[in-house]
């Protein structure tokens, strides 16, 4: 049994090996580095901060040779523990990669370092209206890498894809040190299997992205921003079906979320805004505003009204109203209350800044949370179950969520003052077993990492989980990436 070996050795050993100038370890790291999402992050006291791919590779080298697992790190918003560590271990973390995108705009492509963050390539990408075509909340600290790593979704899936349909070229180093660099920058290159895509999704598991060519998407010239209210989901469903269906105007994005996600975001973002609408739908409903719109009475109520946040793009110029007449149109079904049209760019972060932040934590410590997908269609079918699944089973929760309305994917949180460890195989073999019975996914858009690991080899298709760890043997045979991650 090979005996784990101190940071403070392998700091050592690392500076003697790459230099001082690349290594951070003890308590400079912990001064210098953030853990990000997950505290445990930087369990490991050393930290190896490349400068150039070549540094990349003499790192991995140097731990392949001394059996060191390396765990490889960009901004640390992972939410499923895959940039988890412990003593023994190593961080490589990619910022000094970071280099200026370069946008080539009649291809649409962008060719990046891993290092740079979404907002970065966005900023970039701006001058020419061209976007990444994905879209994350967390998009001034994710980076790219971890991005691809993660086969990262966001509000956009339904008309750009995951991560994986930004790709067009990778560049990656291998568990040995050697380099695979397959950089198109053209749509059509096939030259036998795509291995990009063994990389994409991987977790770090089995190569370290160092740099991609992303596919751009162009930008229409008129964006609005909605925020809708309905009185209930089925109603939401069949009116954005309706909406994407509008000649000339596209659905860039449209987030949902109940009402008590609505008001605790809004009364913590002190959007004026927000809780203009929130009081026009809770009077529709006929319930005193006044004695609602608090954080303690808002968690009482679950079930209505329902929120959607929606984005639109044309190259028609909008009426004097700010919106498409057909938009209008195609709200005025029953089971609409209101709507609120962002003027400005300050309204419009107004809203979306109600979606991306989150609320609960001041009244809750223990959770057990789910991200799952399931065709649109079958969505208020999923909300009704997972809202009625904890009252069948005995357990006593509270349920918060917010989703993807056009990939039927949610984000479904159950909230306790109560440990919920006892309870949570339980409850999430029910969800497992719905999520198949209506052709979804129990892991839709953050990965496996550590926390789903156990969830995948259970639930998971027998022969997909052999065949990941066959590819994981063959790439990876001294197990040093990310090892205990996925499979």
């Amino acid at each position: 049994m090979t005996e784990l070996r101190s940071d403070t050795d392998i700091a050592s050993d690392a500076i003697a090996e790459l230099g001082e100038d690349l290594v951070v370890w003890g308590d400079d790291m912990r001064a210098r580095f953030d853990t990000g999402v997950d505290n445990t992050s930087l369990e490991c006291g050393v930290v190896i901060l490349p400068r150039s791919v070549e540094d990349v590779q003499r790192a991995v080298k140097w731990c392949s040779r001394n059996s060191i697992s390396i765990v490889t790190q960009g901004g640390r918003t992972g939410l499923t523990g895959a940039t988890s560590t412990q003593c023994g271990q190593v961080v490589l973390d990619l910022r000094r990669l970071k280099s200026k995108p370069k946008i080539n705009v009649d291809c649409e492509i962008a060719v990046v370092s891993a290092a740079i963050t979404l907002a970065e390539l966005e900023d970039a990408c701006e001058p020419y209206q061209l976007h990444p075509g994905i879209e994350i909340g967390s998009r001034g600290s994710c980076t790219i890498g971890g991005l691809i790593a993660t086969n990262a979704g966001g509000a956009e899936v339904f008309r750009y894809g995951m991560m994986r349909q930004r790709v067009i070229g990778l560049e990656v180093v291998l568990a040995d040190g050697s380099i695979v660099c397959d950089m198109p920058h053209v749509g059509k290159s096939n030259m036998g299997i795509d291995v990009k895509h063994l990389f994409i999704g991987s977790e770090g598991t089995l190569g370290i992205i160092t740099r991609a060519v992303l596919r751009l998407e162009r930008r229409l010239p008129f964006v609005r921003t909605l925020m809708i209210a309905f009185d209930n989901w089925e109603t939401a469903v069949d009116t954005i079906t309706e909406l994407r269906s509008l000649s000339g105007i596209e659905i860039a994005k449209a987030d949902i979320m109940p009402w008590r996600e609505f008001a605790l975001k809004s009364i913590a973002a002190d959007s004026q805004i927000c809780l203009g609408l929130a009081k026009t739908a809770l009077a529709e409903a006929g319930v005193d505003a006044g004695n609602v719109l608090s954080k303690e009475a808002a968690i009482k109520n679950l079930k209505s009204p329902v929120f959607m946040i929606t984005e639109f793009e044309s190259s028609i110029e909008p009426d004097d109203s700010g919106i498409w007449p057909e938009v209008f149109s195609a709200l005025s079904s029953d089971g609409f209350i209101d709507a609120i049209v962002a003027k400005n760019e300050k309204e419009r972060h107004e809203l979306w800044i109600v979606r991306d932040e989150w609320a609960t934590d001041d009244f809750y410590e223990n959770y057990i949370g789910f991200d799952l997908s399931v065709p649109m269609s079958e969505l208020p079918r999923l909300i009704d179950f997972m809202d009625t699944l904890p009252k069948r089973l005995g357990i006593p929760v509270e349920m918060f969520f917010v989703g993807h309305l056009l990939d039927g994917n949610v984000h479904i949180d159950y909230y306790s003052k109560s440990d919920l460890g006892a309870v949570k195989p339980k409850m999430t073999e029910h969800v497992v077993k719905k999520i198949k019975d209506l052709n979804g996914s129990f892991s839709a858009e953050h990965g496996i990492g550590v926390e789903k690991k156990d969830m995948l080899d259970r639930y998971g298709d027998p022969g997909h989980v052999a065949l990941m760890k066959t590819v994981k043997n063959a790439l990876d045979p001294k197990v040093i990436l990310n090892p205990g991650v996925i499979v």
